[in-house]
């Protein structure tokens, strides 16, 4: 599956980051490195997303971004734009997709739009943070007509603090619920699935585990930091 990357949003400045976002949550430096090991419900491994800070300025940092299968082979790689404004980290709605919704679409060409998603850097329990919308196209084939996919990302909530230890180490993470739902559309037919999802993030590091759950409620897929570098 070829997979375009987008902007995604996250605040640095050129070796240390704006004032404004001093404690954003997500890494403040050039050359930091880090890297998301994905896995199904049963906790085998599913493939690897590897990303670098390559260059910052005074409100955008350009990530480098690389994705592996299972075995360790590269599928896609891109950059990625991260900003951050008015004292809140804007992330791409692109990374909040689970790859278990496009796993039916390898080997097509996959196009992800739409909002981003707003972490303030002052979050409190019981916070409730901003929806956001976005769509992804699937290019099915030369004369086929594409498949386009509605998403809304709504109840999204600061659930909790919790203190979390991956392989990547230990981390002070809040803890955010949110519930996504797609609107597939093709030949003229609708089909409206739900899914919902969990993510810890940490301050200066940005997320450290995800949770996906169906429409049953059920774990389908997590990820984990597995390495974190300055």
């Amino acid at each position: 599956m070829k997979k375009l990357l987008t902007a995604t949003a996250v605040l640095f400045a050129a070796f240390t980051i704006n004032a404004q976002c001093d404690n954003a949550y997500f890494p403040l430096s050039d050359g930091v490195s880090f890297e998301q090991t994905s896995y199904n419900a049963k906790g085998k491994e599913e493939g690897k997303t590897s990303s670098v800070v390559t260059s910052t300025s005074d409100s955008k940092a350009l990530v480098s971004n690389k994705i592996y299968d299972k075995k360790g082979d590269l599928i896609t790689e891109g950059d990625y734009e991260v900003i951050c404004e008015n004292g809140t980290i804007k992330m791409d709605i692109e990374q909040f997709i689970p790859d278990e919704m496009l796993n039916n679409y390898e080997n097509m060409e996959v196009i992800v739009e739409g909002d981003f998603l707003e972490f303030p850097n002052e979050l409190s329990v019981g916070q409730n943070l901003p929806d956001g919308n976005g769509k992804i196209t699937i290019k099915m084939g030369e004369g086929a007509i594409n498949m386009i996919m509605n998403l809304t990302f709504t109840n999204r909530k600061v659930e909790g603090q919790e203190s979390l230890t991956t392989p990547a180490g230990s981390f002070d993470t809040f803890k955010i619920s949110q519930t996504s739902i797609s609107e597939m559309e093709i030949m003229g037919m609708k089909r409206e699935m739900t899914f919902s999802s969990t993510s810890w993030i940490a301050e200066g590091i940005g997320n450290v585990k995800t949770e996906n759950y169906d429409k049953k409620g059920k774990l389908s897929g997590y990820t984990l930091l597995t390495k974190f570098e300055k």
